[in-house]
């Protein structure tokens, strides 16, 4: 993971206190040295009303499998319920809109939030309305979250985005104020191996057709072509044009649309057979499509359909046996 990719921005009130590099005021402890993402590497935290985060890069899940969100916690409070917080949020709209992520004593997780709406001095809701989120005290703490229990919905996304909120409310007397704040460190998502985020869908044909010819009500001997996916986020759909159908069984199993499904992306190169339908009529011609999200490629199919032969009887003979003996 590039840390450059990594980055903050003010939410409210004009100010962002996360920043990038060696902390060097109560919370020192680093797991890998010597760079962290803290609010304020060398200062308290500061009074006032205001919300910053501090945001991860897109991570790519359409990979079937166990995902696990996992990081280092560092944090010092001076009360429990005020002024400052932490939430750790998700998008998958690339910021339009934000979800927290879990709950208190959440199954799906360790360590993580401290407070909720239920538990013993909640955080005040003008901090985070929902109350939920972080204010205690600890070094170096490692939190997990397992995303394919906890956010099933989640697996299947190509633009998964994190980002943990501070957020800070003035009016509980300076010294609530004298505390560090937050330190993220070693944050990560463990999972299956994806495309890299925003590289291009690529779908690969190989082969041509030659006209189809059949006589009417009966279908065409087949012909194939093979087709390949590589950075998919959908499904490779191949479907042909009116008049025809395809299989990738030889002989058999036609149909008028095939659906591959990417694994890690990828599609392995598929035998795609085709054959003018025993319905077609006239000349069919057209693209067989084969596509997905971002990528498209057209093999042509073209036929003629030979009208049955008519038998005509040209003329007749009459042949009369005599048996003599009637």
């Amino acid at each position: 993971m590039n840390t450059n990719d990594f980055g903050s921005q003010s939410i409210s009130g004009n100010v962002d206190k996360w920043e990038r590099g060696v902390p060097s005021n109560a919370l020192v402890t680093v797991n890998s040295p010597v760079n962290v993402w803290k609010t304020d590497l060398d200062a308290d935290v500061t009074e006032g009303d205001y919300a910053c985060a501090l945001q991860t890069p897109s991570y790519n899940m359409t990979a079937a499998g166990t995902y696990t969100l996992r990081f280092r916690r560092s944090m010092e409070v001076i009360f429990c319920n005020a002024p400052i917080a932490v939430q750790l949020q998700y998008s998958i709209d690339r910021g339009a809109s934000w979800t927290r992520l879990g709950v208190d004593a959440d199954v799906n997780a360790t360590n993580w939030y401290n407070r909720g709406p239920s538990t013993g001095c909640p955080i005040d809701a003008s901090i985070f309305a929902d109350q939920y989120g972080w204010t205690l005290n600890g070094n170096n703490t490692l939190c997990t979250y397992n995303i394919s229990t906890g956010v099933p919905a989640l697996i299947g996304q190509g633009e998964v985005t994190f980002r943990f909120v501070l957020s800070v409310k003035p009016g509980y007397g300076a010294t609530s104020y004298l505390a560090d704040g937050f330190m993220v460190d070693d944050f990560e998502i463990l999972g299956p191996v994806n495309s890299p985020f925003g590289a291009a869908a690529n779908v690969i044909t190989s082969g041509t057709l030659t006209p189809f010819t059949a006589c009417s009500g009966i279908a065409s001997a087949q012909q194939s072509f093979t087709v390949s996916g590589s950075n998919l986020t959908s499904n490779l759909v191949v479907t042909p044009p009116t008049g025809f159908e395809v299989s990738i069984t030889s002989g058999s199993g036609f149909t008028n649309s095939l659906s591959f499904v990417p694994s890690s992306g990828i599609v392995t190169t598929k035998t795609i057979f085709v054959r003018m339908t025993s319905t077609a009529v006239g000349t069919p011609s057209g693209n067989i499509v084969c596509s997905t999200t971002g990528a498209s490629q057209n093999v042509f199919a073209s036929g003629t359909v030979n009208a049955l032969p008519t038998p005509t009887i040209t003329g007749a003979y009459l042949f009369v046996r005599v048996d003599p003996q009637h």
